[in-house]
């Protein structure tokens, strides 16, 4: 079954702009084809297995690294899987959306 991934990366550059950094995380998961969506506080995505995501997030680790500018990164990580049923992404916000009456 689909795994949601939420992400948070923080690059410690000493410097008070990383969206350089962001994007070129984000820009594993956009190489990858996976559905994903760019919070205020996280990065969100689909991967087709846990063991996927996590490669997915190491990997964004690894091309912020590869710049040498951080000289610490913090990562917080949180997976979903539901198992009865898949889980779609952009389904969950509609429905609460929805309940809303919006």
């Amino acid at each position: 079954m689909p795994v949601i991934a939420m992400f948070y990366i923080v690059p410690v550059t000493g410097k008070p702009s990383v969206s350089h950094l962001i994007a070129k995380a984000v820009n594993v998961i956009k190489n990858k084809g996976y559905n994903f969506q760019v919070t205020p506080a996280a990065t969100v995505f689909e991967a087709p297995t846990i063991k996927e995501a996590l490669n997915t997030i190491a990997e964004a680790a690894e091309a912020v690294k590869s710049t040498g500018e951080p000289y610490r990164i913090i990562i917080e990580v949180k997976l979903d899987e539901r198992l009865d049923k898949p889980l779609v992404m952009d389904e969950m916000p509609r429905k609460v959306y929805e309940k809303l009456g919006k």
